[in-house]
């Protein structure tokens, strides 16, 4: 029998918190979580940053970072572009509550913008 993707995810979550490490990574872990699901992960995650334990997670979707960091002791959401953290937010007000989306925060300067990627070789074969 094979498992549903929020059914596997639920599965990969559980195994990950076996060994109650001290950190918890996890890569868009709301990918194929329903509603009750979701609801769940906030859950995890809040009780387990209670726990005194910290959370990375890395998700595209901004709602949910936002209302995640609103259910967490100690809130901070940042935002990485090209490899850079670009901002960071310690304030709950843009962190989730209120609505916000929790991409309000302090914009971290950064030495120099990345180097764009090189142009494609350009073919030398003849046009026919």
């Amino acid at each position: 029998r094979t498992l549903s993707n929020g059914m596997q995810k639920r599965a990969s979550i559980a195994r990950a918190l076996l060994h109650q490490p001290r950190i918890l990574l996890m890569d868009e872990p709301e990918s194929g979580l329903d509603s009750e699901s979701l609801a769940m992960l906030k859950s995890l995650v809040a009780d387990w940053t209670a726990l005194g334990r910290a959370v990375v997670m890395t998700t595209h979707n901004t709602q949910l970072a936002g209302s995640i960091t609103a259910v967490v002791d100690s809130p901070r959401i940042g935002q990485m572009v090209h490899g850079k953290v670009r901002f960071q937010n310690n304030d709950r007000e843009n962190a989730g509550d209120n609505g916000g989306n929790g991409l309000a925060g302090q914009e971290i300067e950064q030495e120099g913008e990345p180097s764009p990627s090189p142009a494609p070789p350009e073919s030398s074969g003849t046009r026919r």
